[in-house]
């Protein structure tokens, strides 16, 4: 199932619960989630190096690699979600314990488009399962990668970021909303379940936080970026734990009423 593009989508109504987004420029702004840390690194420890990560976006057009999200602890130790502009492909790479392990998108839509300036709200899921032994990709309800061999998490997680590299570069150029992250792995019908929501109607209007067809176990991070003000990301997850917008990333609203 194909998103909708930006003019079909900005003649939906916008859902009470997800009116605004973040829009980042590639040049300094972020999302630091110093504040979880620690639940990053014990929910992935806790269950065997177990991680979900989620979320909406639309690339603009760059020629810089642009950080979606990453935990990291040293050049051997960290994950991340990064767009490759030199390659016009989306990549989730993991390296635990020194084990390198990338999984990708493809250089182009399934439509035959670049990901870039396409105007559509995708829906980007990456996962690791040491149980599994696997890490996978998956844009707008599709697994485009997987991969097996992914190594331990052997060291604590000391730094957490969304828009950038957890080093202070690769910021991310274009939208980011409904940002989530589960010290588990989400199951394929799960995955399918948060695309669809969105892909109906526009709005990326399933609420994580409570659900009755994903569940919130597990769910550490969950922001939906419905500030107007302020330098406070609010989490809803069950964790409460805020996170700070660096550099105001600038409030979009969409679909329009």
């Amino acid at each position: 199932m194909l998103g909708l593009s930006g003019s079909m989508a900005n003649a939906v109504k916008p859902s009470a619960h997800n009116q605004r987004f973040r829009n980042f420029d590639g040049s300094d702004q972020s999302v630091t989630l110093a504040n979880l840390v620690d639940q990053v690194g014990q929910g992935i420890r806790t269950n065997v190096s177990e991680f979900s990560f989620s979320c909406w976006f639309r690339q603009e057009a760059t020629n810089s690699t642009g950080t979606l999200f990453r935990a990291h602890e040293s050049s051997d130790n960290f994950f991340a979600v990064i767009y490759k502009a030199n390659a016009d492909e989306f990549q989730f790479v993991t390296k635990f314990g020194g084990v390198n392990d990338t999984v990708t998108s493809g250089d182009e839509n399934d439509d035959g488009n670049s990901w870039e300036d396409d105007g559509i709200w995708h829906h980007l899921v990456a996962t690791v399962s040491v149980t599994d032994d696997t890490i996978e990709l998956w844009i707008d309800g599709t697994k485009k990668d997987d991969k097996s061999g992914v190594g331990t998490l052997d060291a604590a997680i000391t730094s957490v970021a969304i828009g950038q590299s957890s080093v202070g570069s690769s910021f991310h150029k274009g939208d980011i909303d409904e940002v989530a992250f589960w010290g588990r792995q989400l199951t394929d019908a799960e995955i399918a379940i948060i695309y669809n929501a969105g892909a109906q109607s526009g709005e990326k209007a399933i609420d994580l936080s409570n659900s009755a067809h994903v569940s919130n176990q597990e769910l550490i991070g969950y922001f939906r970026f419905e500030e107007t003000s302020g330098e406070v990301a609010i989490n809803s997850a069950p964790t409460k734990l805020n996170g700070e917008y660096t550099n105001g990333p600038a409030v979009g609203t969409t679909p329009l009423p």
